[in-house]
């Protein structure tokens, strides 16, 4: 099935407009975001960071042999272009946002980005990829994009724990108690005949954003047409 995301169009994306899409274990998102506290952004971009190591301490580090992380830049550049490249390998003619995502231009090039990854804990080769987008204006918000597993590894529930032990875990370490308590609010979008990522996302607690929002998934059951939906979820 070919999918189309928020920016991206790929035979390994889900859908028009999508910030989450799994198929057959591949996942890509397109939106999440919050405020971190004061000076984070500059942290998120320094590997030896005590906010960094004690993310990757905490994260999921005993699924079948996979850890999450943050990736270290610029080291991990390289296998995160090789494993992104992987969506366009039968695509001889990219379009120029296809490009970006396989170069990580936003994590390269917007501070308030930051990748996270998840690895063979054997091999240290890196399985999937996920982009975390830090907002600026709304603390209650949270962005998530660009969540993609290599097409060996799908169907290992890679793309889960980049949701789970990855952004969620993530989240509750970059943020403060205060912040929290106020509420946290994370969202994405899905099409709705991406239907494994739709089980997915309401196996996590994501619901329909508003009365729109749940007669758009209404409309979508009850005809089959495929929809584009925002869900969300509080932490």
């Amino acid at each position: 099935m070919k999918l189309v995301s928020a920016a991206f169009v790929s035979s390994f994306f889900f859908s028009n407009v999508v910030i989450l899409s799994f198929n057959g274990g591949a996942f890509h998102v397109n939106s999440l975001s919050f405020e971190p506290p004061t000076g984070f952004t500059k942290l998120l971009k320094t590997s030896t960071t005590s906010t960094i190591a004690a993310f990757s301490d905490n994260s999921n580090n005993n699924n079948n042999g996979i850890s999450i992380d943050v990736a270290r830049l610029p080291q991990d550049l390289k296998e995160i272009r090789h494993c992104r490249a992987t969506a366009f390998a039968d695509k001889p003619r990219l379009l120029q946002s296809e490009r970006d995502f396989i170069n990580a231009s936003q994590v390269t090039t917007d501070p308030h980005v930051t990748c996270l990854v998840a690895r063979s804990e054997e091999s240290r080769r890196i399985l999937g990829t996920a982009d975390c987008r830090i907002g600026s204006k709304r603390r209650s918000n949270v962005l998530v994009n660009n969540v993609y597993v290599l097409p060996d590894q799908r169907g290992k529930g890679i793309g889960k724990l980049l949701m789970t032990a990855g952004v969620d875990q993530f989240v509750m370490a970059t943020t403060t108690t205060e912040q929290r308590q106020q509420g946290m609010k994370i969202t994405l979008t899905v099409q709705t005949q991406n239907k494994p990522a739709l089980s997915l996302y309401q196996q996590l607690g994501y619901v329909p954003n508003g009365p729109a929002n749940a007669l758009v998934l209404g409309i979508a059951q009850a005809t089959g047409a495929d929809l584009l939906v925002e869900m969300y979820k509080n932490l």
